[in-house]
């Protein structure tokens, strides 16, 4: 896996002594959303909805060896809760994609003897695409609105 960034957070090893993880597995997920149309003969007809949120799935661990588990364990648990839009980073540049963290796992393997201090954690961090709305569409629905073009909710006296 490619050093990358997640806002300020850094996935994947790193020449200094700020790397945070032992990466296992970077996946991406794509997919389309389709409608289907029951036909009174023959199979149903498919309708194209679009494109739905790239997620990318993070497989990593933290050990004692190359960092303190459960400060970086913060730094994620923080990035959760925040709940806000991150630019995602790689070595091969940004594409201009923006993330939330929405699932994190993690399994606390070893702990010190006395076993207050977890030492090494297995995590798996799930990220879905924030995009960035479009301005063009968000113009063109003040200018619907403002001509008297929206929906029938902007319209009481119209018939359903």
């Amino acid at each position: 896996m490619l050093l990358s960034y997640l806002g300020s957070i850094a996935l994947g090893t790193f020449a200094a002594n700020d790397y945070m993880t032992g990466p296992t597995a970077d996946k991406e997920r794509f997919r389309n959303t389709w409608a289907r149309h029951d036909v009174i003969r023959g199979k149903p007809v498919l309708q194209e909805i679009g494109r739905e949120l790239d997620e990318r799935t993070f497989d990593f661990f933290f050990d004692e060896t190359f960092c303190t588990p459960t400060v970086q364990w913060a730094r994620l648990w923080t990035a959760f809760q925040m709940k806000t839009p991150m630019p995602f980073l790689t070595q091969t540049g940004f594409a201009g994609m923006r993330y939330v963290v929405e699932s994190l796992d993690k399994d606390n393997l070893k702990t010190t003897k006395r076993g207050g201090t977890v030492v090494r954690m297995d995590c798996t961090m799930t990220l879905i695409e924030a995009p960035l709305i479009n301005p063009l569409d968000a113009l063109i629905g003040q200018i619907r609105s403002g001509a008297g073009l929206g929906g029938a909710d902007s319209k009481p006296g119209a018939k359903k």
